[in-house]
């Protein structure tokens, strides 16, 4: 705002303006003004992109901009524990935690970690966790909650907003499906449900999930189709029936037809637009290549299912795709990590209709990625109060491995990377890292996670 020219306006069909004029230094007048009688129109020029039902401001140039919030992120970042120490367990047992997951209500204002307990049969369990004093996660003195009695790995979790559950999506050992359940969440822990729901009758891999509003999410994974020849990625909705108290698994769609059983499509992510009611998807395909398609959800209940666009290729020889909405410019951002060299790229994508486009591609970050699929996998998240996303990622420099986050900021089709940070020791590599943002306006924290093979493959965040 320029403080020389502030206007207020005043109310009424004739009104006045409070303004302070320049070299005026005997403070605010009032200066009438006529404002037009209804169904007048006023016609301005647009300073910069204006998205529809957004508030603007008049320049003093006379133009109209829209109204926003400019962030300036700190340049310096610490954890808790500090990267010099190990961080806090996960579980009650300090058991070995091959597979593990965080994630956040900010409706009860509590996490949770959900892994494989080894020193309990391999059973799924979770761990409650609330926040201390000094706004950081904190385990209380309770005992793990068993959330499936069997043995699961491959374990993805997302907050259900509209209901307040945590829905947990996992790979079955014993039958090498994939299986979805939930827990209700309070602030003082998790009730599990006690259900299992078997989202593909074949083998299937590497299943996530995310909220998709209204009691709706949506969950993808691998299969491995028609005798073992095919891979494709596929779509399974779950939707909130409140007479029954359960979620209902709608019918699955294919998301690509692509794949072999020698070149698999795989590694696949989504995320959800919020602004668009859209899912937008991204996978390893069967030519090696990343691709992203855009996902229309329809139906009810059992009938609820995806109907997907044209497939858009984001990079040729490039696998382990992560995908993040950013809800501040409503634009879409992909991360992949190129085959030959592990360097890590990004690209901003831009939403129309039932396809996306794609700016000019940004690296991430220097340093080379641990690309191993099964153990070193990334993880990209939104932080809404930073308005920024976040990469987890692990690096090997120097012949060292290294557990790194960068934060990148979306400016138009592109986006920038800042602002590298270090978590734990050099040299330990957190194996499948998982992340959640705390919802903190103040501080903008998040929680870290995932298995530490230099402290026993003992979960920590």
């Amino acid at each position: 705002v320029d403080e020389d020219n502030l206007k207020i306006s005043n109310s009424g069909t004739n009104g006045q303006f409070l303004q302070k004029q320049s070299g005026n230094t005997g403070g605010l007048t009032w200066a009438d003004v006529t404002i037009p009688p209804a169904g007048n129109t006023v016609d301005l020029v647009a300073d910069g992109a204006i998205a529809a039902g957004k508030p603007v401001i008049i320049t003093t140039a006379g133009k109209a901009k829209q109204a926003g919030e400019t962030v300036t992120e700190s340049s310096s970042q610490s954890s808790s524990p500090a990267k010099d120490s190990n961080g806090t367990q996960m579980n009650g047992n300090g058991s070995t935690n091959e597979f593990t997951s965080v994630v956040f209500s900010e409706t009860s204002n509590i996490g949770c970690s959900f892994f494989k307990d080894t020193d309990t049969g391999n059973n799924l369990k979770g761990r409650f966790w609330n926040i201390n004093s000094s706004g950081n996660a904190n385990i209380p003195s309770a005992s793990n909650t068993t959330v499936i009695n069997d043995n699961y790995i491959q374990i993805s979790s997302c907050w259900e907003a509209t209901n307040n559950k945590f829905v947990i999506v996992a790979k079955k050992v014993g039958d090498e499906k994939v299986y979805a359940t939930w827990t209700s969440v309070s602030s003082s822990g998790i009730t599990p449900s006690g259900s299992a729901i078997e989202l593909q009758g074949t083998y299937s891999y590497f299943p996530s999930c995310c909220d998709c509003g209204s009691g709706r999410v949506a969950t993808v994974y691998n299969i491995r189709h028609a005798s073992g020849s095919i891979y494709k990625p596929e779509c399974q909705m779950l939707s909130w029936n409140s007479s029954s108290s359960a979620y209902v698994k709608g019918t699955e769609a294919y998301i690509s037809d692509s794949g072999s059983s020698s070149n698999p499509t795989e590694h696949v992510d989504i995320a959800y637009h919020a602004a668009n009611d859209k899912i937008v998807a991204v996978y390893h395909k069967g030519n090696h290549n990343v691709a992203c398609k855009i996902g229309t959800i329809s139906g009810s209940g059992s009938s609820m299912t995806t109907s997907w666009g044209t497939e858009t290729e984001v990079a040729t020889s490039a696998e382990l795709p992560q995908v993040v909405v950013d809800v501040n410019t409503g634009k879409v951002v992909v991360t992949y990590i190129y085959s030959s060299t592990n360097s890590i790229y990004s690209k901003v994508g831009t939403i129309s209709g039932t396809g996306i486009s794609f700016g000019s591609e940004a690296q991430v970050d220097t340093v080379y990625d641990a690309n191993a699929p099964d153990e070193f996998r990334p993880e990209l998240i939104y932080l809404k109060n930073l308005k920024k996303v976040v990469y987890g990622f692990v690096a090997i420099y120097g012949g060292n491995y290294y557990t790194l986050t960068r934060t990148g900021t979306v400016s138009g089709t592109s986006i920038s990377w800042a602002n590298q940070f270090q978590h734990w020791n050099t040299g330990v590599g957190i194996r499948g890292i998982t992340m959640c943002d705390l919802n903190d306006s103040a501080n903008n924290k998040i929680v870290i996670g995932g298995r530490n093979d230099h402290n026993a493959d003992k979960g920590e965040f």
